[in-house]
């Protein structure tokens, strides 16, 4: 099983190439975040990754793939999973 990792893409490329290459390869969806010049990950909603976007490509590319929050911990877990859960709310509205 393979996993669309859209935050270690986002240096050099975008969201969009990552569902553009890696969506007949793409069982379940990392939702973790980038932050430029952090030393390792961060939590969803704690550097750059647009989430409204990223669920809005799943939801077109990957509907059946699960997203697995990755880099939280405790005290950070509730935070990035109410983002995950309010993108994928607004994207079932539109």
């Amino acid at each position: 099983m393979d996993a669309g990792d859209p935050a270690n893409l986002l240096e050099l490329n975008d969201i969009d190439e990552m569902f553009a290459q890696l969506t007949p390869y793409s069982d379940c969806l990392h939702a973790k975040d980038f932050k430029l010049h952090a030393d390792r990950g961060v939590g969803a909603g704690q550097g750059d990754v647009d989430y409204d976007r990223l669920v809005a490509l799943a939801a077109k590319h990957t509907p059946k793939a699960p997203f697995f929050l990755e880099y939280v911990g405790a005290k950070d877990y509730l935070p990035a999973l109410a983002l995950l859960q309010d993108a994928i709310r607004r994207q079932r509205e539109t």
